[in-house]
This record gives structure tokens, sequence and C-alpha cells, in this order.
């Protein structure tokens, strides 16, 4: 991912992006995953839990284009894809990375 984004900045590409809804929800699950219950479980601490819908999905969506704003207001009509609000912006951060725009000259 990094690599891409390098790209899109040494070309002068707009990189924006948007948050998905409820994707950790929605998504099921490719893999087999389960995990031991901690203590936010309550009563059920300790439990092993097969995880039927998606831990390992990421809610963030990132277009890089020349027109990446475009793109993501046209993914406005989806039907499949519900968005947590209409903000389209330049990512500050993505998968835990913080990123940071800088002019060089």
């Amino acid at each position: 991912m990094i690599i891409l984004l390098l790209i899109a900045a040494l070309n002068d590409l707009e990189i924006m992006g948007r948050d998905v809804q409820n994707a950790l929800l929605s998504a099921d699950n490719l893999e087999k995953h389960w995990l031991k219950a901690g203590p936010e479980f309550g009563a059920e601490q300790g439990k092993t839990f097969i995880v039927v819908r998606a831990m390992c999905y990421v809610d963030d969506i990132l277009a890089i284009s020349m027109k990446a704003t475009e793109v993501l207001l046209e993914s406005l009509k989806s039907e499949k894809i519900k968005f947590k609000n209409n903000k389209i912006a330049e990512p500050e951060m993505y998968l835990g990375a913080r990123l940071q725009k800088k002019q060089i000259n």
C-alpha cells in the first residue's frame, strides 16, 4: 500500500478516502477465525467463539486517481455499500499509519 501512495504522490495523483459503515459486521469471513472471550464479554469470559462476521477487514476506502473525489462521489450511488457519512477527504491515517503530504523542491 505504501508503494501505491508513493507512486500516487510522485505522479501528482489525488488521494481521497471515506469510511464504510458496519464493514466489520457485514462482511462474511473467507477463513475460519476464533477468539477466546476476555473480560469485556462479561459472563461469557473464557469461552471460545467462532467469528462468523469479519474482524479481519478494514472500513476505509481509498481512491487514487486524477479525479479521486469524483470516483468517491460516484460511490455514494452504491446500494451495496453503506457509508458512515458523506465526508470525502484526504486521509490522515490509513491502516494505522499516519499519512502526511509534503512538498519537496
